[in-house]
This record gives structure tokens, sequence and C-alpha cells, in this order.
């Protein structure tokens, strides 16, 4: 009884799986059948077109270059403009500044060299009465317009007056080193002189100072002049000796006399606050000022 109801129920199922079955292959051959006749239809179309007959081509007389067209018709781009590359304008260079002409250097002309001494005549040849006696480089100069004409090295002073016969002054104080005409013509008296060397003492200088004094012994104004037994001799230049005095026991005043070259007695006196040896540097110093004294 069971099996009988089981093969009842699944009739009604297999009899709908058959009707679908057979639906699908219904469809299925329309579709290939459909399709197959549209291709024949398609290919007989294409087989019955009319067949175009070409035309005859006329004889050209000219030989002509074929023209070759390309198997591919290209669509034409349009050209694209060629780019112009603008040029830079060349900056023009700036102009150069012009400078002005330098000024010619003017070369100063060489400073002209002060003219050499001459040296001190030889002792056989009196000293030329023309001749410049020579000055002590390095000395402060200094002139009094209406007296005196001094010389002034560190320490020292010389104090002199004119002898000029040719403006008739007789002086025992007579000049020495460089003369000037304004001094021959404005000189002081020989007593003015005298008493102002006379009231300078040693202890009146500075240190290291000398105060010298020139006197010539045979002019008519000349004081008497006795300074006693002299110490020693010796050269104020060469082949002119002289008599050395000490005329202080300190040793600050000393004196010299001796004859020039044309036999004019000198009398040389030294007013000093060092004391002087013979190989002291003022002795020497006044060495030298003593041979610049003008024999004129």
């Amino acid at each position: 009884m069971v099996g009988e109801r089981k093969t009842a129920g699944s009739r009604p199922i297999l009899a709908a799986l058959g009707c679908l079955g057979a639906g699908l292959l219904l469809v299925f051959g329309l579709t290939i059948g459909a399709s197959i006749g549209y291709l024949v239809y398609r290919t007989r179309t294409q087989g019955s077109a009319p067949t175009a007959t070409p035309a005859p081509l006329a004889r050209v007389t000219a030989t002509a270059e074929p023209t070759v067209r390309p198997a591919t018709p290209t669509a034409t781009a349009p050209q694209r403009p060629t780019p112009t590359r603008v040029s830079r304008p060349t900056p023009s260079p700036a102009p150069s500044p012009t400078l002005p002409p330098l000024p010619t250097p003017t070369t100063a002309p060489p400073p002209t060299p002060s003219p050499t001494p001459a040296p001190a005549p030889a002792p056989t040849d009196p000293p030329s009465v023309a001749a410049t006696p020579r000055t002590i480089e390095g000395w402060q100069e200094y002139r009094d317009p209406g007296y005196l004409r001094v010389q002034i090295p560190p320490g020292w002073l010389v104090v002199t007056t004119p002898e000029a016969p040719e403006y008739n002054l007789h002086s025992c104080h007579c000049y020495w080193m460089l003369m000037s005409q304004q001094m021959v013509q404005n000189s002081p008296s020989a007593e003015d002189v005298a008493a102002w060397f006379d009231s300078m003492g040693p202890d009146d200088l500075a240190p290291g100072g000398v105060l010298i004094e020139i006197l010539r012994a045979d002019s008519e104004y000349a004081p008497p002049v006795d300074w006693g037994t002299p110490f020693s001799r010796v050269e104020i230049r060469p082949g002119f000796p002289a008599e050395y005095y000490v005329l202080d026991p300190a040793g600050r005043k000393w004196g010299f006399r001796y004859r020039d070259a044309r036999g004019r007695s000198w009398a040389i006196i030294v007013k000093t606050n060092d004391v002087l040896t013979g190989k002291s540097p003022t002795l020497i110093d006044i060495s030298a000022i003593l041979e610049t004294i003008d024999h004129r």
C-alpha cells in the first residue's frame, strides 16, 4: 500500500519536468533556425548585387608622373603654426665712463744743494777777505736786528761785536763766523758788550753751557790782558799755536792768546760750568768754533 502511494505522487512532477524540457528544446531549435536563415539571406543579398563596369580610360598624350595616393585615406589634420622663436633683444653695453685726464705731475726742481764751505787755507797762505767762515751744522741761528748776532747750539751762547773801519767802527770785540751787513751798521759799543760779558758767570749758564768772548788785542779800545804764565801751548788750527791759560781754579774759565796769519794778536775768553779735559767733546767743539774766526 505504501509503495503504490509513492509512485502515484511522483508522476505529476515527472510530467511537469518533461513539458519544461520540451519547451526549452523548442526555443533552442527556433533560435538556431532563425540564425541560419539570416545568414543565408545575407549571403544571397551580397551575391546578387550589380557589378559596376569601369569606364574606358582616355589616351593621355603627355607622359605624366603617376600620382601616388595613399591606400588608406587619412584625415587631413590641420597644420599647427610653427612657433616663431622670439629673440630677446641684446642689451647694448653700457657706455664706459670716460675718466677725466689726469693732470701731468710737475716734477719739482731738485733742491739746490748748499755750497760746501771751502776748507781752511794752508798756513802759508793768508785767508781770503771774501771767504765765508764755516758754520756748525745743527746750530739754531738767531739775529738781533739792533745789536748782536748769536748762534745758539744746545747750551751755548756766543756774543760778538764787529770791527769795521769802513764804517768808522773800531771795536775791541771783533765779529766771528757769519757776519751780516745789518750787524755792522747797528753794532753796540764795546763797553756795552764787555759789561754784559763780565756780568755773566759760569753759574748763570745752563748745564753744559759755554760763553765765548773774542777780543782783538791790538785794537785801540782793547783792555789790557794780563793772564800771567800760560798753562800750556795748543794749536787752534794746524800751524797756528796758541797759549792756553787757566783763569779759574775750578777750571770753569780759561783763555787763549794767539796770532793769526796776518800777525794780529787775539785774546779769547771761555766761560763754562762744565769741567773741560783734553778729550772733552765740549773742548773739541770749542776748538772747531775758534777755527772759524774770520781774520779779515
